[in-house]
C-alpha cells in the first residue's frame, strides 16, 4: 500500500531535494516493497507509515545535507556498506537516479530481496552485491579504491567502520558516517583508524530537520509525537576524506576489526 499525501508532504517538507511529484511518488513505491518483503524476509522492525517515513526515508536522504552531494556532476560510483533492507541507498537511488550505487551487505537474502525491489522500482543503476566487505575491498578485491563515495548507517562503531569503508574509496573521494547522540565520542575513539587507512576528517555536520512550520492536523497524537522526537534527536553527518591509498593489510578480517579496532 503507497504512503498517503500527508507522509509524502512530510518528505517533501523535509527533504527539499525530494520536491518532485515523481520523486515522492518513487518513494511511495519504496514503502511498499519495504512493507511487503517485510511480510516474507525481516529486513526492518520498522513497518508503521510514520516510522519508515522518519527513520528510514527522510533519515537515508538527510545524508544530502553533506556539501559533498552539493557538486556531484559527473555522473559518481557511490557504495552503500551495510545497506541491510535498502537503507540508505534506495531512497538516495530515488534522487540521484543518474549515478551509480552499489549497495553491500552479507546476508544474501537481503540482497535478494533488494535486487528484486530496486526491479520493481525501475531504479536501473542500483547494483545489490552480496559479500562481505573486507574481502571485497581487500588488497585484491575487485571493488578496493573503485568509489568516489562510500556511506554507512548503523552498522558498526566508527573506528571500525573506518578501516572497512576506506579502502572502497578512491583517493580524493569521501566517506560519509551517519551517526547519532555518541558521534563525537567515536570520533575521538577514531583518529587512529582514520589516519592509518589512509583518510583525514573533513568535516562535522549536525543534521538539521525541523518541522515547525509544518502543519500536523493531519496526523495522530501518536505520529505527532514522534515527528517531535525525530527533530530533536541528535544526528551528524562524519565526512572523512581519502587522503592517500590504504595500506595493503587494510582492512583486517572482521573478527579483527571488531575485536581490536585501530
Amino acid at each position: 500500500m503507497p504512503l498517503e499525501e500527508k507522509y509524502r508532504n512530510l518528505i517533501r517538507f523535509a527533504i527539499p531535494q525530494a520536491e518532485k511529484e515523481e520523486t515522492l511518488l518513487k518513494l511511495s513505491a519504496l514503502y511498499d516493497c519495504v512493507v511487503s518483503t517485510n511480510e516474507r524476509i525481516n529486513i526492518t522492525s520498522l513497518v508503521s507509515p510514520i516510522d519508515v517515513t522518519l527513520k528510514h526515508l527522510i533519515d537515508s536522504l538527510t545524508l544530502l545535507q553533506a556539501p559533498v552531494f552539493g557538486n556531484f556532476s559527473p555522473r559518481k560510483r557511490i557504495c552503500d556498506i551495510g545497506c541491510g533492507g535498502g537503507f540508505p541507498g534506495l531512497p538516495l537511488a530515488t534522487v540521484l537516479s543518474d549515478h551509480e550505487i552499489t549497495m553491500i551487505d552479507s546476508t544474501e537474502k537481503k540482497i535478494t530481496a533488494l535486487k528484486e525491489n530496486a526491479a520493481l522500482l525501475g531504479l536501473e543503476r542500483v547494483v545489490p552485491l552480496w559479500g562481505r566487505g573486507e574481502e571485497l575491498a581487500g588488497a585484491r578485491g575487485a571493488h578496493r579504491g573503485r568509489y568516489d563515495l562510500c556511506v554507512s548507517r548503523a552498522v558498526a562503531r566508527l573506528p571500525v567502520l573506518t578501516e572497512l569503508c576506506l579502502p572502497f574509496v578512491k583517493t580524493g573521494g569521501r566517506f560519509v558516517a551517519m551517526k547519532g547522540q555518541k558521534a563525537y565520542e567515536e570520533l575521538k575513539e577514531s583518529r587512529r583508524a582514520i589516519e592509518k587507512s589512509g583518510g583525514a576528517l573533513a568535516e562535522v555536520i549536525e543534521v538539521k530537520t525541523d518541522f515547525h512550520d509544518f502543519p500536523l492536523e493531519a496526523f495522530s497524537e501518536e505520529e505527532k509525537e514522534k515527528i517531535r522526537d525525530y527533530a530533536l534527536s541528535a544526528r551528524y553527518l562524519i565526512v572523512i576524506v581519502k587522503k592517500k591509498e590504504t595500506p595493503a593489510q587494510l582492512p583486517r578480517k572482521w573478527a579483527e576489526i571488531t575485536k581490536k579496532p585501530l
